[in-house]
C-alpha cells in the first residue's frame, strides 16, 4: 500500500517580527532536526501520524507543539518565539 506523506511547513520568527537566526525544528518521534532557512521558513515531509514539534533558538524560550499529519496534506505551523 502506498501511503502519501504529508508536509509540515511554516515560518519561525521572533515576536518582534525579526528572523530568529539559527532556529531549529526538532521532531523527536523520528529523531530529526530541521534547520530553519535564513528567512525563517522550514519544510519537512512526514508520514501520516501525530508528532511533537520542538522549536528552539538561542536566547528564546523553547516551544513544543503537537501536530497531526494526514495523508497527502500540508500542515502550516508558524511559531513566534519569545525571549
Amino acid at each position: 500500500s502506498n501511503i502519501t506523506p504529508g508536509t509540515l511547513r511554516g515560518t519561525i520568527k521572533s515576536v518582534a517580527g525579526k528572523q530568529a537566526s539559527g532556529a531549529t525544528v526538532l521532531i523527536p518521534e523520528i529523531d530529526r532536526t530541521i534547520q530553519v532557512d535564513a528567512d525563517g521558513s522550514f519544510s519537512v515531509s512526514l508520514k501520516p501520524g501525530e508528532y511533537r514539534v520542538v522549536v528552539s533558538a538561542k536566547g528564546f524560550r523553547t516551544q513544543t507543539k503537537t501536530i497531526r499529519i494526514l495523508e497527502g496534506s500540508t500542515v502550516i505551523l508558524n511559531v513566534d518565539l519569545y525571549k
